[in-house]
């Protein structure tokens, strides 16, 4: 289950944003919401994604982790917005 939907302060999506690549700004985003469970919105590149931390590491584990590309949605997401089976 979703522990937190972790919203990433100015400066951590400064961060985020700055990263030479998408691996190095998911690998930022799982730092922050290093957490096992925890979401994250982030934008890179000037797309929206989630990064789901699904081991607790604050680097991408391929078998564990999840980073989806939202389109058709504005503002920030929140817990009610998604639903884990």
């Amino acid at each position: 289950a979703t522990k937190a939907v972790v919203t990433l302060t100015t400066a951590q999506q400064t961060v985020v944003t700055a990263s030479a690549t998408l691996a190095a700004a998911v690998d930022n985003v799982l730092g922050y919401a290093s957490t096992d469970g925890n979401v994250a919105q982030f934008t890179y590149g000037g797309d929206t994604y989630i990064a789901v931390n699904g081991d607790g590491n604050t680097t991408f584990t391929a078998t564990a982790d999840y980073v989806v590309k939202i389109t058709g949605v504005t503002g920030t997401l929140s817990t009610g917005d998604f639903t884990f089976v």
